[in-house]
């Protein structure tokens, strides 16, 4: 029920400042739990941050979050103290270790 009235008050809050989600990000999808937050900067190029919220008592408790891409886009990542770069067709996966997150920066391909 928290979640719910969190959700509410968070796209209203996006609605008032024009942001509707990321266009070329289809879905975020994950083994457990994982929050998922969407940047846009001034430039109009957009981010997405998953963390793993699996278990936030079990330090072991690492899953794969995948993202489904509309289109081809330019990734980079950031996670695990590493920084990876690729063109990716349809879908992004990241491993992401307990209570840590991805930092996910998106760019058109072309």
């Amino acid at each position: 029920p928290h979640f719910a009235v969190a959700r509410i008050k968070q796209t209203i809050n996006n609605n008032k400042q024009g942001f509707f989600g990321i266009p070329d990000v289809d879905s975020v999808t994950s083994e457990g739990t994982v929050i998922t937050g969407f940047f846009r900067n001034s430039k109009g190029q957009y981010a997405l941050m998953p963390v793993n919220c699996r278990d936030l008592y079990d330090p072991d408790a690492a899953q794969t979050v995948s993202v489904k891409l509309n289109r081809i886009m330019k990734v980079k990542v950031y996670s695990n103290n590493k920084l990876s770069e690729e063109t990716v067709t349809d879908r992004i996966t990241a491993e992401i270790k307990s209570c840590e997150g991805a930092f996910i920066m998106l760019e058109n391909a072309d």
